[in-house]
């Protein structure tokens, strides 16, 4: 633990930087949850709520970026010249196809240039990773017990026998998503034998993520458990015990969904993620299949320079539904996948690049021998690249995945300096 007596300005400004990041999440949480305990707040209200929101997001930012200007200028720079390239040849694709550009800039370029390419930055500015992994488990529970709310108001229709907002209730995939993150940091904290106060919240976060969640966030947590299995500094005898402990778990929670599913349905709460696991569908629908081959025929339509970014909203929604929607329901429908909605943007060979550039760092997971930028690294993965494999509402409107990215090439430009600098110290000594 860092020593507040021995705090220098360097390490004040890193918990700055690390408690601007988390309540970015804690505050978009705060948002959605607002909404969901109060479903009854008109479309004002609810506007004015999001304002709020995105004011006080925008204070932790702005102040946040006059260290990242003072730390990382030249990473600033490099990345808005860079996406200011990439959308400028995004727009010049919508427009050459006579293709709408308004869910383009709204739903796509907005939130790249404010929020994922600052908050990348960001976590790029922080020096000291023992501080950004002591604000993570810190405010972890906020972000758990604010995200838990919409749980209460859940729970609260049941006993209110309110079913109407019940059933709106009970699948949330913002809600799973968002519950994952601190509940794969308070697993880290159980399985390194800090138990005080963890396992009471992973139990409730899991339990919240089974009844009201979705499968995706299961997904995140087993990529975790094998990650930290394949990499955590454990000894023999403790990977065991994780195995067993994940083998016995996951293997109830299969053969046992069923019975699950009948128990909750005694008392009115019913679960798509155990009714999918109880009924053997726990794979990708049909649905899905029928939108990856939607997008693959787009691929090869347009294979050099794709459709831009953004540029996928209006031709793939107009290829499932046969006409142009609103600009505001532009970007609802995407191929849930990744990988394809990369390739789909910037067609099969600068795709291919952005893929190594995001899938680079797994590479290097087990050469990072810091323990606290491996595991912070390990659960930003786990959290927000997998997902990846079921969601694809575009990787540059999720800040998430700008702090995996930024993160990692933070570690690796700093181990190339190291190296240099200790190259030329042996030149010259």
């Amino acid at each position: 633990m860092t020593d507040k007596m021995n705090e220098t300005k360097s390490d004040r400004i890193d918990k700055w930087l690390s408690l601007s990041i988390m309540f970015f999440f804690i505050i978009q949480s705060a948002n959605s949850s607002i909404k969901t305990v109060f479903p009854a707040l008109n479309d004002t209200a609810g506007s004015m709520i999001s304002a709020i929101s995105g004011c006080l997001i925008m204070f932790f930012l702005f102040r946040s970026l006059v260290y990242v200007w003072r730390r990382s200028r030249s990473a600033f720079l490099f990345s808005y010249f860079i996406f200011f390239i990439i959308y400028g040849v995004s727009l010049l694709l919508n427009i050459q196809r006579g293709a709408p550009t308004d869910a383009l800039i709204r739903e796509s370029l907005l939130w790249t240039m404010v929020w994922w390419v600052p908050l990348g930055l960001i976590i790029y500015s922080v020096r000291n990773k023992v501080i950004l992994y002591e604000q993570m488990v810190r405010w972890s529970y906020l972000l758990s017990l604010v995200t838990l709310t919409a749980m209460v108001a859940y729970f609260g229709n049941i006993l209110s026998l309110n079913m109407d907002n019940l059933n709106r209730g009970n699948y949330n995939m913002f809600f799973s998503y968002m519950l994952v993150f601190p509940l794969i940091i308070h697993l880290n904290e159980i399985i390194d034998k800090k138990y005080k106060r963890n396992v009471l919240f992973f139990i409730i976060e899991f339990g919240s993520i089974l009844i009201n969640g979705s499968r995706g966030a299961l997904l995140c947590i087993g990529g975790f458990l094998l990650l930290k299995f394949l990499l955590g500094n454990m000894s023999l005898g403790n990977k065991l015990k994780l195995s067993l402990l994940t083998i016995v778990g996951a293997g109830a929670l299969y053969f046992g969904s069923q019975k699950i599913f009948e128990v909750l349905s005694v008392y009115g709460i019913t679960s798509r993620t155990i009714e999918k696991i109880a009924g053997g569908s726990g794979a990708e629908s049909d649905d899905r299949w029928m939108f990856y081959g939607y997008a693959i025929d787009f691929i090869k339509e347009r294979p050099i320079l794709g459709y831009g970014l953004g540029g996928d909203f209006y031709v793939f929604y107009y290829k499932v539904y046969g006409f142009m929607p609103e600009s505001s329901k532009a970007a609802t429908l995407t191929v849930h996948n990744g990988f394809l909605q990369i390739l789909m943007c910037f067609g099969v060979f600068f795709g291919t690049i952005v893929i190594f550039i995001f899938w680079r760092p797994v590479f290097f997971f087990k050469r990072i021998k810091n323990p606290d930028t491996r595991i912070i690294l390990v659960i930003l993965f786990s959290v927000f690249i997998i997902p990846n494999f079921t969601v694809g509402d575009g990787i540059f409107v999720k800040p998430g995945i700008a702090l995996y990215i930024y993160f990692f090439y933070n570690w690796l430009n700093n181990k190339k300096k190291i190296k240099y600098n200790s190259e030329y110290k042996y030149e010259f000594s």
